[in-house]
């Protein structure tokens, strides 16, 4: 009988524990299921990409010689008394040949300009450095000039140079006003001499073509 009871009794605390067990449990789930209360935890957060990239600025020449041979200024003529005019070809036409003014010149003439090509990431603006005219020829009253009116032919902006610009011992500006364009745009810059009829002996000029950001 004492058995009995102790077993009943025993029963019936364990009935009891699993009711309270089952009951405790279900309240917990029903307290999550329905928390709106904020939990510790963002819900949204932000990241971040960063990169440094370095500007560069390059140019290359791709037509790097003139020559206008050998020759003399052909004093025989009235007009060729002052000296020969020679420019370079039409750098806007391929088929249109360096001029000699009123063929003043016995050497021949230069179809070709300096091509100045950049290769930089950024636009640039290009500048020419070579000596004056007297360096160049070693007497006074000779010309050593770059561009025309046609000069910006290449160049953003800016405005056409009116007549041809002297090349000095600094740097002067290809583009009057401009810039050159990134990533493989071009320069056309003509040529123009004007030899003295004093001048004699091989000439030679290393032209330098830089360029900055600004």
């Amino acid at each position: 009988m004492v058995n009995d009871i102790s077993n009943k009794k025993l029963a019936g605390l364990l009935a009891i524990s699993i009711v309270i067990s089952i009951a405790g449990t279900f309240y917990s789930i029903d307290k999550i299921a329905n928390m709106s209360e904020p939990t510790g935890f963002a819900v949204d957060d932000t990241g971040s990409a960063a990169i440094n990239i370095s500007s560069e600025l390059s140019l290359i020449v791709d037509v790097k010689t003139l020559d206008w041979g050998t020759g003399i200024v052909n004093t025989s003529k009235p007009v060729c008394t002052t000296g020969a005019n020679l420019t370079t070809g039409d750098y806007d036409d391929a088929t249109v040949a360096g001029a000699d003014e009123n063929d003043c010149w016995t050497g021949t003439t230069e179809s070709d300009d300096f091509v100045v090509r950049s290769l930089s990431n950024v636009d640039m603006y290009p500048k020419i450095q070579g000596v004056t005219a007297d360096t160049f020829f070693g007497v006074t009253g000779g010309d050593f000039q770059y561009g025309s009116s046609l000069n910006n032919i290449g160049c953003t902006g800016g405005s056409a140079w009116a007549s041809w610009q002297d090349i000095t011992a600094g740097d002067t500006n290809l583009c009057n006003g401009g810039y050159l364009d990134a990533f493989g745009h071009s320069i056309y810059v003509p040529i123009r001499l004007h030899v003295p009829t004093t001048a004699s002996g091989e000439k030679n000029v290393t032209i330098i073509f830089t360029a900055s950001d600004s």
